[in-house]
């Protein structure tokens, strides 16, 4: 069934709150997909989380970040900076004259060849709380053995949201002086047979309900099957040496001239039905 207007918009999303979630994440990315790839009856949702921690001096400075200074392309790894070195759990703030720097509570040791990217709960939480690693998990022995922390992964092993029991970060939020903030990003594709209609004006829509929420989308007609722009064509060029004997294994080439090349042109369109997403 085609997904409606209020399923784009998220405003199924749109009243949640961390305030009264037991459980809050510092760092996400969730993706989730149904059906096939530029087919008709695919659906695609992506979530994630971006954290980091701010001294309570620096609450002003704390809420001009957005998505771009702590979401995923977020680097938490040690640099250095006008001849001083900066740790990856410390990140100086824009004032120096505000005490303090920006901790990222979650650190990505990131991919390196075959070894995927992981995710590590900082150590100050995790001894300050007295909390004991158990694979994904992280309890609290004084505590009842309480579950303080969790690590989930996606499918393929790899980290896709890393939460904390909010009563254990506001203990810790609370002994620091500290403030957490916290950026969001959702994102819903869908592929359909027809023309929703939308009652977006030229079948885009932008919405910012408060200076913290931002919302986009739009639709638009692709080929199915290849998600290009339905109607739109390519250019194809193709340059070749003639003076190249193709028997020779280690052929000698000569600068190129107009008598030793040749080339066509031409352009070509895409297949597939017209479809939306």
């Amino acid at each position: 069934m085609p997904r409606d207007q209020a399923w784009f918009e998220f405003r199924d999303r749109r009243k949640a709150s961390y305030q009264r979630s037991p459980w809050v994440a510092l760092r996400a990315s969730e993706l989730s997909a149904t059906g096939i790839s530029g087919r008709p009856g695919f659906e695609e949702e992506y979530y994630a989380v971006g954290s980091a921690l701010y001294p309570t001096a620096a609450r002003t400075e704390a809420l001009t970040q957005q998505w771009m200074d702590l979401g995923q392309s977020a680097v938490t790894r040690g640099y250095v900076h006008q001849g001083k070195y900066v740790p990856s759990d410390q990140r100086p703030l824009e004032d120096p004259t505000t005490p303090g720097h920006i901790v990222p509570l979650v650190l990505e040791a990131e991919q390196i060849g075959s070894w995927p990217a992981e995710w590590h709960l900082h150590q100050d939480f995790t001894l300050t709380l007295q909390l004991r690693r158990e694979d994904d998990r992280w309890v609290a022995p004084r505590e009842g053995y309480r579950e303080a922390a969790r690590l989930l992964r996606d499918a393929d092993g790899s980290p896709a949201r890393l939460e904390v029991a909010q009563e254990f970060l506001l203990d810790y939020l609370t002994a620091r002086d500290m403030g957490l903030r916290l950026v969001t990003f959702h994102q819903r594709q869908a592929i359909q047979q027809t023309d929703p209609q939308f009652t977006w004006a030229e079948a885009r829509w932008a919405e910012a309900p408060s200076s913290e929420d931002s919302f986009e989308g739009w639709v638009s007609s692709i080929h199915a099957g290849t998600g290009f722009p339905f109607g739109e064509q390519m250019s194809v060029y193709h340059i070749a040496r003639t003076d190249v004997d193709v028997e020779d294994e280690v052929p000698i080439l000569g600068p190129p001239t107009d008598e030793n090349t040749i080339s066509t042109s031409g352009v070509r369109g895409f297949a597939g039905a017209r479809v939306y997403r």
